[in-house]
């Protein structure tokens, strides 16, 4: 019995989660919406501050000796927002310690879900760009199987708004040329209905990576480290025996000179 066929997001989800290294897992980042969320949550914050302040500025300038307890004592701020306290204090103050209350409450609220979006947003901006070898098949595999329409059918067009929730470990240069330029080792999909063609991600197993570039980091220090050594000791026997041959040539050249020298004199006596 022939599995059935699956199609719509069905169909995306299971091609991307077929890859154990969860690769393709790729999808936009809405950089612009979240800065559209940071700003509109930032000025509300901004709104609360200016209130705060407001209210702080009536407290302090007034004369009323319950709103200044309020205002620099945390137990005399609830005892006056009470209402079982209600016949205790006027009802101007009663309404400015509730006032009050209330916003602390809201602060406590909206700022928590700041600093959340803050958070959030910094580990989105740091996550990486999704590497062209996952991000070709992906892009090619929506554009030729047509699994999704509407405006989501070119959510991988644009490589800059994108992110990858799983990179491969080793980003350096000699890992990234490795798995660009390696044949792909065979790999077996979860599904028996999944894609094949051009639009597979084929895989290489990682420890395959890491050893390989681990052996020629070895193999290329030892390389300099020994070339270094035997470029200088090359280096010094050639300038030795340079050294020793000039010196030689001029030794010979002034025997010679005195050899002819002598002779010339000893002739000279025979004559006389």
């Amino acid at each position: 019995m022939e599995p059935p066929i699956i199609d719509g997001y069905a169909d995306v989800a299971r091609w991307i989660s077929q890859y154990p290294d969860n690769e393709p897992f790729i999808f936009r980042k809405f950089d612009e919406l979240g800065a559209y969320n940071l700003l509109y949550i930032q000025s509300e914050h901004i709104e609360i501050e200016a209130r705060l302040k407001s209210l702080n500025n009536t407290i302090h300038s007034s004369s009323d000796p319950d709103l200044w307890s309020a205002g620099r004592e945390w137990e005399a701020l609830i005892q006056q927002q009470d209402t079982s306290t209600q016949d205790e204090y006027r009802e101007e103050v009663r309404q400015m310690a509730g006032e009050q209350m209330n916003l602390i409450k809201e602060l406590r609220a909206k700022i928590k879900e700041y600093h959340e979006a803050l958070l959030l947003q910094s580990r989105i901006a740091n996550l990486h760009r999704p590497d062209s070898r996952v991000l070709r098949p992906c892009q090619q595999y929506l554009k030729t199987e047509h699994p999704i329409s509407g405006k989501a059918i070119d959510f991988l067009d644009n490589p800059q708004h994108l992110v990858a929730l799983k990179t491969a470990p080793d980003q350096d240069f000699l890992s990234r040329f490795l798995r660009r330029r390696w044949g792909r080792l065979p790999h077996t999909p979860k599904t028996p209905s999944s894609p094949a063609g051009p639009a597979t991600i084929t895989i290489l197993a990682e420890h395959l990576i890491t050893n390989t570039a681990n052996v020629v980091t070895i193999l290329l220090s030892a390389f300099f480290l020994v070339g270094s050594i035997v470029g200088l000791i090359s280096l010094f026997t050639v300038g030795f025996a340079g050294s020793v041959a000039l010196v030689t040539n001029a030794r010979t050249a002034a025997n010679i000179r005195q050899c002819c020298c002598v002779r010339r004199r000893f002739s000279g006596f025979r004559e006389q």
